[in-house]
C-alpha cells in the first residue's frame, strides 16, 4: 500500500512539474486529424510473395516521386491528413523518400512526419544527432506535420 501512495505522489509531482515547464498551454487542434502509417522503402525487390504477404495491386517504388504523389492523392481520397513515416536514419531510401514526400505534400495541403525507428541507432549520441538532423533538414519544411505550430514526432522503440 505505501509503495501505491509512493507511485501516486511521484506521478502527481511529475504532472505538476511538467505544467511548470511548458511554457504555453498545450491543446490540441479542434478538429481531429487522421494520419496513416507510410513505409518508404519498398523497391522492386520488395514485391515477392517471399518479402510480403500481401502485395499490392499496383507494384510501387518508394523512390518514385508519381508512386509518392498517387499515394498522397489516394489517401486525401480516404479522409487522411497526412502520413507518419518509417524513418531509419539519415542518407537512405527513408531520408530520401522523406524528402521527396515532404515537397509532395505541400504542393498539395498535405502533411507528413517521421516515425522515428530508434533500434537503428545504437547509442544515445547517435539518436541525438539523428534527432538534431531531423530538426535541422525537415521541421522548418511547410508540410512537416504540426499542431499547433510545434512538430509532431512519433517513435518507436
Amino acid at each position: 500500500m505505501a509503495l501505491r501512495s509512493i507511485r501516486t505522489g511521484i506521478l502527481v509531482l511529475c504532472a505538476l512539474l511538467l505544467s511548470l515547464i511548458t511554457s504555453s498551454p498545450v491543446r490540441a487542434s479542434v478538429t481531429p486529424r487522421v494520419l496513416a502509417f507510410y513505409y518508404a522503402w519498398f523497391d522492386q525487390n520488395t514485391w515477392t510473395r517471399n518479402l510480403v504477404s500481401d502485395l499490392p495491386a499496383q507494384p510501387y517504388l518508394s523512390s518514385d516521386p508519381a508512386a509518392i504523389a498517387r499515394q498522397i492523392q489516394q489517401a486525401q481520397g480516404a479522409g487522411i491528413d497526412a502520413f507518419v513515416v518509417s524513418w531509419i536514419g539519415q542518407n537512405n531510401p527513408t531520408d530520401w523518400n522523406f524528402k521527396t514526400m515532404l515537397g509532395l505534400a505541400q504542393s498539395t495541403h498535405f502533411a507528413a512526419t517521421i516515425d522515428f525507428e530508434v533500434e537503428h541507432f545504437g547509442t544515445t549520441a547517435q539518436v541525438v544527432n539523428a534527432l538534431n538532423y531531423v530538426n535541422s533538414a525537415f521541421m522548418s519544411q511547410p508540410a512537416f506535420l504540426r499542431d499547433n505550430g510545434r512538430p509532431i514526432l512519433f517513435f518507436l522503440a
